[in-house]
């Protein structure tokens, strides 16, 4: 049997040559003190994989790809959550979790296994990437923990999600942030948790405002509406998310102005809904006959929205529009 700081040395040595030394780095700050405890974890045994082709190599990874689960669905990785949420130290994995994770991964090859802990860091910096990923429906971010996903299987379970769940999806599955950082802030509901996240960003917009004076959204920005910049009214603030294509258009779930109405009527509900936010004045039965219809909106997900329509759905005095550039979140995990 392996020496445990053999075992271990070598799995932090196969993470830096194939996931990069940002990774192999990160992971290396949680074994200090626990290195023999974690290694005992992750011992495979003289059994798995060993009527399979390329077994040390393949062996080498799937410690690497424990490793890189053990840290991150544990308690060694403190996540937003509860109802104020604050960053809490949560063990997701359950008795049996590395029986669960082998047995996914025994039938995969050694380049699906790298490519899972790959998922633990940044591979893009592309925002074309993030613009593509948003033209693909998101079913949002799955349940913990995540032992059988990469990248390119990562979705959730139930359709449509909420539109914060799938823009954190979509820059998930661009490379533009790592899972780490994805499970970290997945469970933001305040207003400094959005902060932490996302960095200090200033409104680009605010209040009731015409098409003429709405910013110009970039490729691949994230555009979030809130309806109060009020900081202790934290519901109102986290909003609306969506992602841009740049032209004035974007894509999102759980969009407003999307009416469960005859087609023949849809037109003029957009009409009738921008007018009233825009305080141009309307009969206060014709503004509940709104209210009512707007109540009824689709959830379902929509890879071309006029990104202005939706902030107006949201227009009030006190509302406003932040846009972020993925580029700029603070501490997006580590790069490959």
């Amino acid at each position: 049997m392996k020496d445990a700081d053999i075992r271990m040395d070598d799995t932090i040595r196969y993470i830096r040559q194939h996931a990069g030394n940002d990774l192999a780095l990160t992971v290396s700050q949680f074994l200090v003190g626990r290195m023999r405890d974690i290694s005992a974890e992750l011992s495979l045994g003289s059994r798995w994989d060993i009527r399979l082709p390329g077994t040390t190599q393949k062996r080498r990874a799937m410690r690497a790809l424990l490793l890189c689960q053990r840290i991150f669905n544990s308690e060694l990785w403190p996540t937003m959550s509860g109802a104020v949420s604050v960053l809490t130290p949560v063990n997701y994995l359950g008795a049996g979790w590395t029986d669960t994770s082998t047995g996914h991964w025994i039938g995969r090859s050694e380049f699906e296994i790298q490519e899972a802990i790959r998922a633990y860091t940044v591979t893009s910096h592309s925002l074309a990437a993030v613009a593509h990923a948003a033209a693909q429906p998101s079913r949002g971010v799955p349940a913990r923990p995540y032992l059988t996903v990469s990248r390119d299987t990562f979705d959730g379970a139930e359709a449509p999600t909420s539109c914060y769940d799938a823009v954190m999806s979509w820059l998930f599955k661009a490379g533009l942030v790592s899972m780490g950082w994805m499970m970290k802030f997945s469970g933001v509901n305040t207003v400094n948790g959005l902060l932490d996240a996302f960095g200090n960003v200033g409104a680009s917009a605010q209040g009731r405002v015409t098409k003429e004076q709405f910013p110009n959204v970039p490729l691949g920005w994230i555009v979030h509406i809130c309806l109060d910049t009020n900081p202790n009214n934290a519901a109102v603030w986290r909003g609306h998310w969506m992602i841009s294509h740049g032209n004035g258009r974007g894509a999102g779930v759980n969009n407003h102005l999307k009416m469960l109405v005859p087609q023949e009527d849809h037109e003029p509900v957009l009409e009738e809904s921008i007018s009233a936010n825009l305080n141009i004045p309307m009969a206060q039965e014709d503004h509940e006959a709104l209210v009512e219809k707007k109540t009824g909106a689709n959830s379902s997900f929509d890879p071309d929205l006029d990104l202005y329509k939706q902030y107006c759905a949201y227009n009030n005095p006190a509302s406003a529009v932040f846009l972020i550039n993925p580029l700029m979140i603070p501490d997006r995990g580590p790069v490959v």
